[in-house]
């Protein structure tokens, strides 16, 4: 939140029921992400707060996180499609994990995004 100068709370109500994916090296938090999960049946997946400590970022650990989730889903929750809001300029690194667009780009926060989703 700091370093996107992004300083607004952002309370949803998810983390609660959600899943949550920490990475450690050594005692230190250096990736986390969110999954929660559909709330019937069918319903979608959302992936999100995907973040990574900035001295270990361009070396696939968020990479290695998304597909982490991706295969959690997929083997927890088969028929629900997994969805995600993407910063515009990481649209080509969730491509290559094999979402797609949906929709026109947004301001969250001061930042621009746009709706991806992978289909189950």
């Amino acid at each position: 939140m700091i370093e996107q100068n992004s300083l607004y709370r952002d309370l949803d109500g998810y983390d609660e029921n959600a899943w949550h994916l920490m990475l450690f090296d050594q005692q230190a938090l250096i990736g986390y992400a969110r999954l929660v999960p559909p709330e019937r049946p069918g319903d979608v997946v959302k992936l999100g707060r995907l973040v990574v400590a900035k001295n270990y970022r361009k070396q696939g650990v968020a990479q290695q996180m998304m597909k982490t989730l991706i295969q959690f889903s997929s083997k927890d929750f088969p028929n629900s499609d997994i969805t995600l809001s993407a910063q515009i300029h990481l649209t080509e690194f969730y491509s290559g994990l094999g979402f797609k667009v949906r929709g026109e780009s947004y301001d969250d926060g001061g930042i621009e995004h746009v709706d991806m989703f992978k289909t189950a």
